[in-house]
């Protein structure tokens, strides 16, 4: 969701100064228009009413968009309006662009799509029920890693008939306006290249395509930092720089940026190209002899590796996943890539390949992969934030200082002790579940601002306290 504002920044900064753009995308006169607003509100909506039998009106969205966008209209310049097909008549332009970024916004929640209709009112045309069927699907897909092939080939068979036998190239539906993105997308090779293509397709509204592009684009690639190519500034030249858009929006927008923020943690689910210091430079890859060639993995050790993390002194290596292989990288420099298949019984490294970046020397794929498992296992975003439990550590040392912290160490050893590698998955997954079926919000908000690994132990803990003291309130596990 965050590609989405950026996206809207960054065609500001296209409007007024084409070279700055390609330089660095956006700058700090860079504004929001009605569409990265309509990113926000469909989040913070959607985010407020994620609670197991709850939705919110159509009627009540409607209100609360209208008020939204006229309290910024400064911003927009104008104050556009929330659509309702049944009283407002066919829409234009603009109606299909905010209905398909609301639909873009909903793919990163898992609600069911009647969820989505029930909100934001999709019903009447025939091109959004296709709309609603296929747009938060394709988020969904590509947030969760599926790669671009995958995505595609997942969706119905309308998806593919738009793409092969439609006139969508310059047309301004909805669906057209899908279509449009996912090519825009669909030939991109990072964040930065998928909002240059945006900005070319919609010359005459470069705002609306960077913002659908750019949620596509953040799902798959990320968005944290953007690389630049030479032949863009090849005086003054770096490869990289960071996208902090906090420093470029107002303060009365940080609340809706915190919560886009939580819910795109949580549904973390692989570390992205863009939040990798690597380059945008083309390779070449040449099979390898590995050693990991046909290892088999659990799936634990799967998901570290997907995670992973960024690099350090101490971790140089790492991984990234991008368009289904997963890259070993240095700061900067790429090295290789493989990926993991699905077998009957578990997963399997396949396909290692070595990128001609790789010196020629004692630095072989091998260690490559070697040494940024080594650190994805032990180092990675797997420890959890609030974990207060030490392993070589016998004694609880809260016991006097602080019974809160007390409860949850022995809580967390007894987690430690008792949940094997092979489990955490499974906790993990248990606890996305027991996050669905919650109707209280402080709950669902605590757990998605510690993220999937906290959380589980926090899952754990709950389930052991409501085991053994079913009847005590357990609000002081809030303070995790």
């Amino acid at each position: 969701m965050i590609g989405g504002i950026i996206g809207d920044l960054a065609a500001s900064t296209y409007i007024r100064d084409k070279e700055l753009f390609y330089k660095q995308l956006i700058d700090e006169k860079s504004t929001l228009s009605e569409y990265g607003l309509t990113v926000f509100i469909a989040n913070k909506i959607l985010y407020d009413n994620d609670k197991a039998g709850q939705s919110i009106s159509h009627l009540d969205a409607k209100a609360i968009f209208d008020n939204y966008f006229a309290k910024h209209s400064a911003y927009t310049g104008h104050t556009p309006h929330y659509h309702l097909n049944q009283e407002d008549g066919p829409n234009t332009v603009e109606q299909n662009a905010l209905l398909l970024i609301r639909l873009l916004s909903a793919g990163w929640y898992d609600r069911d799509e009647l969820v989505y209709c029930m909100m934001f009112n999709i019903f009447q045309e025939k091109e959004e029920s296709y709309a609603r069927l296929l747009t938060p699907d394709i988020i969904k897909s590509l947030r969760n890693g599926l790669s671009k092939y995958e995505t595609y080939a997942s969706q119905s068979p309308v998806f593919k008939g738009i793409r092969h036998n439609w006139q969508w190239k310059n047309g301004t539906s909805i669906l057209c306006l899908l279509m449009r993105g996912w090519n825009c997308f669909y030939n991109s090779f990072d964040f930065g290249s998928a909002i240059h293509n945006a900005v070319r397709d919609m010359p005459e509204n470069p705002r609306l395509m960077a913002t659908i592009v750019g949620m596509m684009a953040s799902a798959m690639y990320g968005n944290s930092i953007y690389y630049r190519k030479r032949k863009f500034d090849p005086d003054s030249f770096t490869p990289s720089t960071t996208l902090n858009i906090r420093t470029i929006l107002p303060k009365e927008f940080y609340l809706e940026f915190d919560i886009i923020e939580r819910q795109v943690n949580w549904q973390k689910a692989f570390f992205k190209k863009n939040d990798a210091l690597t380059n945008v430079e083309r390779h070449f890859y040449f099979h390898a002899q590995s050693k990991f060639e046909g290892m088999k993995i659990t799936p634990e050790t799967r998901r570290r590796i997907l995670l992973s993390f960024p690099t350090s002194w101490e971790n140089r290596f790492g991984f990234y996943l991008d368009n289904g292989w997963v890259y070993v990288y240095r700061s900067h420099y790429l090295f290789g890539r493989f990926k993991i298949l699905k077998t009957n019984d578990g997963y399997v490294i396949s396909h290692v390949q070595k990128a001609d970046e790789l010196p020629n020397g004692m630095l072989t794929i091998d260690k490559c992969i070697q040494s940024a498992m080594d650190a994805a296992i032990e180092f990675g975003s797997h420890i959890p934030y609030h974990y207060l439990y030490k392993v070589n550590c016998n004694e609880n040392p809260y016991t006097r200082s602080d019974v809160t912290k007390s409860k949850f160490w022995e809580c967390e050893k007894m987690f430690s002790n008792d949940i094997a590698e092979s489990k955490w998955c499974e906790w993990i997954d248990n606890t996305r579940a027991a996050v669905s079926s919650m109707d209280s919000l402080d709950w669902i908000s605590k757990y998605k601002s510690i993220g999937q690994d906290s959380a589980a132990i926090l899952n754990y803990i709950s389930n052991l306290y409501s085991k053994f003291c079913p009847f005590d309130n357990q609000d002081w596990l809030l303070n995790y």
